[in-house]
């Protein structure tokens, strides 16, 4: 079964574009699409219904974090944010 990426390199092109192309959306050329549109036939490239179900749903993504209470102490005294102080590391 044949993937995007397969189509993508028939084609001659990146799989963004491939992905413009099939969902008409963005910049692309007509000899471009002509291209894309020949490689989904020829690999008889059908879209997976699990990846557009995964593009489709947003999720929302919450992390925990742990703080000792000397580090929790130093950001007070500094007043300072967990998340301000956590880019300032050099980890």
């Amino acid at each position: 079964m044949a993937n995007i990426e397969d189509v993508a390199r028939l084609a001659g092109t990146s799989i963004a574009t491939v992905s413009r192309v099939l969902n008409n959306k963005g910049k692309f050329s007509e000899k471009t699409k002509m291209k894309v549109l020949k490689a989904v036939e020829e690999l008889n490239y059908k879209p997976s219904s699990q990846a557009k179900h995964l593009a489709k749903v947003k999720y929302g993504f919450k992390i925990g974090v742990l703080i000792s209470e000397r580090i929790k102490h130093i950001l007070e005294k500094k007043r300072m944010s967990l998340v301000r102080w956590i880019f300032t590391q050099q980890f």
